[in-house]
């Protein structure tokens, strides 16, 4: 598919070209089932300050090329499931969003095919007033294939508590896309940094469990805290394959796009890399470095300034 020349005119400000597909606003108890949707030159399907949505069936096609295409945005809205689902896209596939002081809760995703040049899953906190609290998700049953970053947790601004996330029987499979995306082949990336030395992010990220997942990728798992606190991060049933298939000339490294410490610096890839978190657990984890042995690989397990740590069962 060409891209439209009306999308990138010049004298175009901030996306105005570009408009979203569908937005459900200030909505209850709306169901979308056994849709096709594709091409849609920004966020295709938004749900702001909803309750009660089901997305069943929904089948979402963009192009791989295009930035900020995304596949379904959740923005402080709750009670909202999204299942048997198919989404293909430039951008994130799922991005659940704070953006006020509403809460988000009791969100649920399961049994999906996610393809992302991006983020197959994203939870972000993005605005200074950013204060509500995001709690009670649920992912299972998902796959993940062909994809920049598999799952992201990436709080960047705003102060809110973002907790009990259930991550689980997962197969993820990331390769490296290039410097032009944010992402560097991670199946499974936490972050709490803040955006800027103005917008800062100052909440909690705890509680959060992935479990039972399969994962092969070009990178290995980041799990970064800050001065913000991330506590109770527990990693249970992983099997985890580092290989190198891809063309890209760069080789992956630790991107924080968007974030004051470096956006992107060079680092080994190592099977799990992790620093600044309270209470984190590792329980039945098997990694593998495949060969030929690439000269970035790094070590099995990468972990610094960890209060409160628990091994168990780890193998490289």
């Amino acid at each position: 598919m060409l891209i439209p020349t009306e999308w990138t005119l010049p004298n175009c400000s901030y996306y105005s070209c570009r408009p979203k597909l569908l937005i459900i606003r200030y909505s209850y108890s709306i169901v979308l089932t056994n849709i096709t949707i594709t091409n849609s030159p920004l966020w295709t399907v938004t749900v702001v300050e909803s309750d009660n949505v089901l997305f069943n069936n929904v089948t979402i096609i963009g192009d791989r090329r295009w930035p900020n295409n995304d596949g379904i945005d959740l923005i402080n809205s709750r009670n909202i499931i999204i299942r048997n689902s198919n989404i293909s896209t430039g951008n994130d596939c799922i991005a659940i969003i704070s953006h006020d002081s509403s809460s988000m809760y009791n969100i649920t995703v399961e049994n999906m095919d996610l393809e992302s040049t991006s983020a197959a899953i994203k939870v972000s906190s993005f605005e200074a007033n950013s204060t509500g609290d995001m709690y009670n998700m649920i992912f299972r049953n998902i796959r993940i294939a062909n994809t920049n970053r598999g799952l992201c947790l990436a709080p960047r601004w705003g102060s809110g508590r973002i907790s009990n996330l259930l991550f689980e029987q997962m197969y993820i499979e990331t390769r490296f896309f290039g410097l032009d995306w944010w992402g560097s082949a991670e199946p499974i990336y936490v972050t709490g940094l803040s955006m800027s030395a103005d917008r800062q992010w100052t909440g909690i990220l705890n509680n959060v469990t992935f479990r039972n997942i399969i994962a092969k990728g070009e990178q290995g798992i980041i799990v970064r805290g800050n001065t913000s606190i991330l506590q109770n991060i527990h990693f249970e049933n992983i099997s985890l394959v580092i290989n190198r298939w891809s063309n890209v000339t760069e080789h992956p490294l630790h991107d924080y796009r968007p974030s004051q410490e470096p956006q992107m610096s060079w680092a080994e890839v190592d099977g799990i890399f992790a620093l600044d978190i309270n209470e984190f657990y590792l329980q039945n984890i098997n990694i593998e470095f495949n060969q030929p042995k690439q000269y970035y690989y790094g070590q099995c397990l990468n972990l610094n300034n960890i209060t409160q740590m628990v091994k168990v069962n780890v193998q490289c």
